[in-house]
């Protein structure tokens, strides 16, 4: 039995009652030959034939072969690691919707983790099981754009051995950098925040600002805001909305 996509074959085995079971595996390879099968042919598989016929089941099925899937490229990718989702109200704890609180604000500490840069990879094109290439997809290159207020690198809190050699030892490498713990691979880079401020995270773009800007009202399309440092409104403040600011307004 042969998948559409021509990426594996499978024999299927029924109880046999007068013809002799199948005990050669050079009889499976004629066959597979003769099929012009001759790409991902499992050896371990075929040398189970003769010993599969004699369990005793009415049906069984072995994949005898399986191809290589080509693996499409992939595009560098920005993965945020805090909550900058803006939402349309907050559920209270009485089951209610506050309207007024949207999330319209992400406060970073200075040398806080925000985001890891997943690498880009490349595309990996593959083979069918009669041999004949598979062709993986391309993608268009993405650009990042990595601005103001953010570093690459690793947390640049104190160093233990610094303070204690003998801790040098003993000093877990996770707890010096977060992103140590998460999915991170080689080739990924981790992006720090250099100042106490907002964080700003468009599709492909990332930066922290000292001064939030509202460019019209602060309504229900805002919500309350919440503000590390200075913030500027260049139009009014809605009746029974907040702002909270670590500086000037």
């Amino acid at each position: 039995d042969l998948s559409e996509d021509k990426m594996q074959a499978y024999l299927i085995l029924l109880t046999q009652t007068s013809a002799a079971p199948l005990r050669d595996t050079e009889v499976v390879m004629k066959w597979l030959n003769k099929m012009g099968i001759r790409h991902g042919i499992i050896e371990t598989a075929i040398e189970k034939v003769a010993d599969i016929q004699n369990t005793g089941k009415e049906v069984m099925v072995l994949k005898l072969v399986e191809g290589e899937r080509a693996i499409d490229a992939k595009p560098i990718m920005l993965i945020c690691e805090k909550d900058i989702d803006v939402r349309h109200g907050t559920v209270q704890t009485d089951g209610r919707i506050d309207y007024k609180e949207r999330n319209s604000v992400t406060k970073i500490d200075a040398d806080e983790f925000v985001a890891t840069l997943i690498s880009a990879t490349p595309k990996i094109d593959g083979k069918n099981i009669y041999d004949e290439p598979v062709v993986a997809n391309e993608v268009e290159k993405v650009d990042i754009e990595i601005g103001e207020n953010i570093r690459v690198g690793k947390a640049t809190g104190a160093d233990p051995a610094a303070a204690d050699p003998a801790a040098a030892d003993s000093a877990d490498p996770a707890a010096a950098d977060p992103a140590a713990t998460g999915d991170s691979k080689e080739g990924d880079q981790q992006l720090y925040a250099t100042i106490f401020g907002n964080l700003h995270v468009g599709e492909n773009s990332i930066h922290v600002s000292e001064v939030f800007t509202v460019e019209g009202n602060v309504d229900y399309g805002t919500g309350n805001l919440d503000v590390s440092g200075d913030i500027v409104i260049k139009g009014n403040v809605g009746s029974g909305f907040e702002v909270r600011s670590g500086g000037n307004v």
